[in-house]
Parts: C-alpha cells; sequence; structure tokens
C-alpha cells in the first residue's frame, strides 16, 4: 500500500509574493492530505492520523515492553521536518521561518542549534 503526503501551500512557496501561512479549506486538516493508493479508491486522512497510525505502530512493535523517554524519542523526529519545511519556504531566512511556525525567531534559532540544523552564520555587512 503506498502513501503519497501532499503540502498545498497557496500561492506558489517560491513566488515573489513568498509563502502564504494560511491553509486554504477547513481548518489546518485542509493544508496536508495523506492520500493511500488502492484499488478501491483514494482514502484521505490528515496529518494528525498518519503520526498516530506511525506512533500506534511504534508501540505495537515494542511487543508489550514499557516504552521509556517517548518524548524525548519522538518530538525531534516531528519536530525537525516542520522546522525543515519552514526553513526552505523561507529561504533561509529565520526571521521569516519563525513567524511561519509561530515563534519567536530566538526561539527557532535555539531549536535549530538543538536538533542540530544549525547552518554557518551568515556573514555580516561591513558598513
Amino acid at each position: 500500500m503506498a502513501r503519497t503526503l501532499s503540502l498545498d501551500v497557496s500561492p506558489d512557496p517560491f513566488s515573489a509574493d513568498g509563502p502564504s501561512t494560511k491553509p486554504r479549506g477547513q481548518g489546518a486538516d485542509a493544508l496536508v492530505e495523506v492520500a493511500n493508493d488502492t484499488s478501491s479508491g483514494t482514502e484521505a486522512c490528515s496529518l494528525e492520523e498518519l503520526v498516530y497510525e506511525r506512533l500506534r505502530l511504534y508501540a505495537e512493535s515494542l511487543q508489550g515492553h514499557y516504552p521509556e523517554d517517548m518524548y524525548r524519542l519522538i518530538m525531534p523526529q516531528l519536530e525537525r521536518p516542520l522546522i525543515q519545511i519552514a526553513m526552505e519556504l523561507s529561504r533561509g531566512e529565520k526571521k521569516s521561518a519563525a513567524k511561519m511556525l509561530g515563534i519567536h525567531r530566538n526561539t527557532l534559532r535555539a531549536r535549530l542549534r538543538d536538533l542540530g540544523m544549525e547552518s554557518a552564520p551568515r556573514p555580516r555587512k561591513s558598513r
């Protein structure tokens, strides 16, 4: 069973106007649609449902063992791609990426550092 993930950002994220931070349709679930490619048709689910399904499979793979420190293990795996997408859409501009994420730019800098996603600092313009 193949799954595809489509991110609907409007207008074109690389246009002169920049990316839209507002999802179209019915709330945030309209932003992400996951389609199952099956012979019976296409089944759509929200990002939350997809994450729940994957976490449930992870829990089942533990075969009855008690998971420890799940939050510390799983949250970086969710946060890293979210920040990566914001950084790509903002073309590396931390201030814009932070605004997209709804966090302060200093918080974004700290998360980039903590997640090992820091890039080389930009050279300062000389006056």
